[in-house]
C-alpha cells in the first residue's frame, strides 16, 4: 500500500520537474557570457608596454640596451652613455647590471718638435780669418773676446753650438773640412776664455750649406765665409753631426 502511494506521488511530480528543466535550459541559453571588451586606452597602453619591455622610453626595435634597470637614464639608443653594459643575456626577465667604464689609457705624448735654431749671439765674419786659413787672426782676438762675454751668463743646462760656413768657391769637400776647422778654432778660443764650459761646447762644419746671402758677388761671398755661435736651451736638440768638446 505504501509502495503504491510513493509511485503515484513520483508520477505526479514528473510534469513539474520537466517544466523546471525546460526553464533552466532557457535561462542558460539567454545568459550573456561575453567578456567585457578592452577600451582603446587599455589597448594603447598594452601596445606601448609590449613594444618597450624595459620601460625606458625607447622602443625595443631601436633599443640597443633592452634590459635597462628601472629608472636608469638613457640616451636615444636606450643606453646610458656614462655606463657600459655587461654582456646581455637572452632572458628578458633578467635585469643586467652595469659597471663603470675602465679608464682610457693616457694618450701617448706628442713627439717633441724640432725647435728652430736660435739666432747667433755672435758671428765671426771673413775678417777673423786669413784667406784659406782656419786660425783666428791675432788682430781680431780682442774683438772676439769682447763679443763673447755674454757666455758668462750661460745657465748650467745650456749648450754652445759653434758652426762654420764657407762660400761656394773651391771644392765642396775641401770647404766642408775648412768650415769644421774654423769652428774648432773658435771653440779653442772660447774654452781658453771660459774653461768652465768644457763638455758643453759643440762644433760642426757646414761648408757651402745655408749661405747667409746668395753667392753672387765678392762681397756676398765674404759674408758667407763665417762662424756662428749659438746658445741652445735644454729643450733644444744638438744636431747629430755636431762634435762635443
Amino acid at each position: 500500500m505504501k509502495r503504491s502511494f510513493a509511485l503515484t506521488s513520483l508520477f505526479a511530480l514528473m510534469p513539474v520537474l520537466a517544466v523546471s528543466n525546460v526553464h533552466a535550459q532557457e535561462e542558460i541559453k539567454t545568459q550573456d557570457y561575453s567578456v567585457e571588451s578592452v577600451d582603446d586606452v587599455d589597448k594603447e597602453n598594452q601596445k606601448v608596454y609590449y613594444s618597450d619591455l624595459d620601460q625606458d622610453g625607447v622602443s625595443d626595435e631601436l633599443d640597443q640596451c633592452p634590459n635597462t634597470a628601472p629608472g636608469q637614464p638613457v640616451d636615444a639608443t636606450g643606453c646610458n652613455p656614462e655606463l657600459i653594459p655587461q654582456q646581455y643575456v637572452q632572458d628578458p626577465n633578467m635585469v643586467v647590471d652595469y659597471i663603470q667604464p675602465a679608464m682610457a689609457p693616457a694618450p701617448a705624448p706628442a713627439p717633441m718638435m724640432e725647435a728652430a735654431m736660435p739666432a747667433p749671439i755672435f758671428t765671426l765674419n771673413n775678417a777673423f780669418f786669413d784667406f784659406d786659413k782656419a786660425d783666428i787672426r791675432p788682430d781680431q782676438a780682442a774683438l772676439l773676446s769682447e763679443n763673447i762675454q755674454s757666455l758668462q751668463q750661460m745657465r748650467p743646462n745650456e749648450k754652445l753650438l759653434i758652426t762654420g760656413y764657407t762660400c761656394d768657391l773651391g771644392d765642396a769637400a775641401y770647404n766642408q773640412m775648412l768650415s769644421q776647422q774654423r769652428a774648432d778654432a773658435a771653440m779653442r778660443f772660447t774654452l781658453n776664455q771660459y774653461p768652465e764650459l768644457k763638455g758643453r761646447v759643440f762644433t760642426m762644419g757646414r761648408g757651402e750649406e745655408n749661405p747667409a746671402v746668395p753667392n753672387t758677388n765678392i762681397e756676398n761671398r765674404k759674408k758667407n765665409r763665417r762662424v756662428e755661435l749659438r746658445i741652445l736651451s735644454e729643450q733644444q736638440n744638438v744636431p747629430a753631426e755636431a762634435k762635443r768638446n
